[in-house]
């Protein structure tokens, strides 16, 4: 055991700050030393097919959530209002700024929508909390596949629902059934830890890493584009209900791939042991250990630091598209499913490739920890201004100012992937995914009860509420940087820090 003078994972150098995991053993050969064995240090060409199914699942998510959220924004005002006519063509304009009733009535609609949108919330998040901490740390043992099959799977019966629910045109409520399902099988985070545990799995702990969780948070970001993209001319054209069947299509794709295509991550070696069902609480207790478990390591602040930086960040990324479609339907915007479909995808576009060429670049001259500040700070200047936003030409340069908004999150799960060990990935990832998950839910609940608590007195509350959790998130990232590492005295080699947490 380590002394408690002593940081888990200490600077090869006597008085450097502290960086990354690895900052400090610069020239160790990482491919052979690290705690991935043997030929997993290797991404091969058969291995990277996680991407483009990451890509397809998240593509079929954003079109789907597109077409819910604006179907419930329909459905819930031709409900409250079924005099309007306007309110049965999707291609119609609701919002009337001219007209002082219509504008009431609009106003009311978008109220009705922020409440039904956080029901969805929970429906959805808090089966995924316990999903994902069950599931991830069961793929340590059993391999990663089925992490990947339980969350395709759940979305294609919440489409199946949807479907018979706009088909019957059932009470919008009914969608709630489809949300709760989903989340019982890991939601569209249960698929994104998939991906990040299966990169740690055969990658080196070292900036290779970092890259090669940038790629399944670029693959996540240019399905979320190619969603928003498409999700409006669909709509449009073909109505809520054949979008609906075409996410459902992608999904059947996506599980075919997984099955015939997607080779195991985990070596057979590993997955001998079987487990009973009581070892389920034994597992979330480790999942969740990282963070809580009493140690005399004095490296556990930097997990606690790492994991509100990524609770807070969640807050800002996955609250903010809810209230964004409510602000753009409403006025002085009036948009259309086109048109909102517009912005989704020069947001997701501009964030993303900035992401991909700024990530490499960064990584030669700072630290994981200075990329994450970085996006952060992009972040917090992004949602100020979106809280200002009066015309469409500033409400475009919202996603160019917070194009680096996006490098928090994977610089973030980096950092902890290369304090864990190798056995250890899928649970550090599942405690990461529930800690995500509860943000997801939190931020969409808190986003649309603001907006619904302020819409008719100032609609950008809530992005200067957003900013401020990105403006913590800087501060504590700081932490990691300007905490001094001199003066101690290592009493262990440098691939044991490496491998120890």
């Amino acid at each position: 055991m380590a002394d408690d003078r002593e940081p888990l994972l200490a600077s090869s150098s006597e008085c450097g700050g502290y960086g990354s995991t690895t900052d400090g053993v610069k020239g160790l050969d990482l491919e052979e030393q690290s705690d991935v064995p043997g030929d997993k240090n290797k991404m091969d060409l058969k291995s990277l097919v996680v991407l483009p199914i990451i890509f397809l699942y998240m593509f079929s998510f954003i079109t789907a959530f597109a077409n819910v959220s604006q179907y419930g924004y329909y459905s819930i005002g031709k409900s409250m209002y079924p005099n309007q006519s306007n309110w049965d063509n999707v291609s119609s304009n609701q919002c009337e700024a001219n007209q002082s009733q219509l504008y009431k009535e609009q106003t009311r609609v978008q109220e009705a929508t922020s409440l039904f949108n956080i029901y969805l919330s929970l429906a959805g998040g808090i089966p995924a909390i316990f999903a994902n901490l069950i599931f991830g740390t069961f793929s340590d043992k059993f391999g990663r596949k089925f992490l990947f099959i339980l969350p395709a799977i759940g979305s294609f019966l919440r489409c199946v629902i949807v479907l018979i629910v706009m088909y019957l045109e059932a009470d919008v409520y009914f969608l709630l059934i489809a949300f709760f399902i989903e989340g019982t099988l890991g939601y569209f985070l249960g698929i994104a830890q998939a991906g990040y545990a299966y990169m740690a799995d055969i990658t080196a702990a070292n900036d290779k890493r970092s890259f090669a969780i940038t790629l399944v948070e670029v693959s996540l970001g240019l399905g979320s584009f190619l969603g928003f993209l498409v999700s409006g001319y669909l709509i449009k054209s073909i109505g809520f209900t054949w979008t609906t069947v075409f996410s459902a299509g992608l999904l059947v794709v996506c599980l075919i791939m997984i099955m015939l295509l997607l080779p195991e991550s985990v070596t057979s070696a590993q997955i001998t042991e079987r487990r009973k069902c009581s070892d389920v609480i034994k597992y979330v207790g480790n999942a969740l250990a990282f963070y809580f478990k009493r140690s005399s390591d004095r490296e556990r602040w930097k997990y606690v630091v790492c994991i509100s930086v990524f609770f807070l960040t969640t807050l800002t990324l996955l609250g903010r598209p809810s209230v964004e479609t409510l602000l753009q339907l409403g006025s002085p915007f009036c948009w259309d499913p086109v048109e909102i479909g517009y912005y989704g995808t020069v947001r997701s576009g501009v964030q993303q490739v900035i992401c991909l060429l700024l990530v490499k670049l960064l990584q030669y001259c700072m630290r994981d920890e200075a990329i994450a500040i970085v996006g952060a700070l992009s972040s917090t200047a992004s949602l100020v201004m979106e809280g200002f936003v009066t015309t469409e030409t500033s409400f475009y340069i919202v996603p160019v100012v917070g194009a680096g908004g996006v490098l928090t999150m994977p610089m973030v799960r980096a950092i902890m992937s290369k304090m864990t060990p190798a056995d250890k990935q899928g649970t550090m990832f599942a405690g990461a995914a529930a800690f995500e998950t509860i943000g997801t839910m939190v931020s969409s609940v808190i986003a649309n009860a603001i907006y619904n608590a302020t819409v008719t007195i100032l609609q950008g509350m809530v992005f200067f509420v957003m900013a401020t959790f990105s403006f913590v998130s800087c501060l504590l990232l700081m932490l990691l940087l300007i905490i001094p590492q001199c003066g101690v005295k290592k009493t262990r080699s440098v691939q044991h820090d490496i491998l120890t947490v």
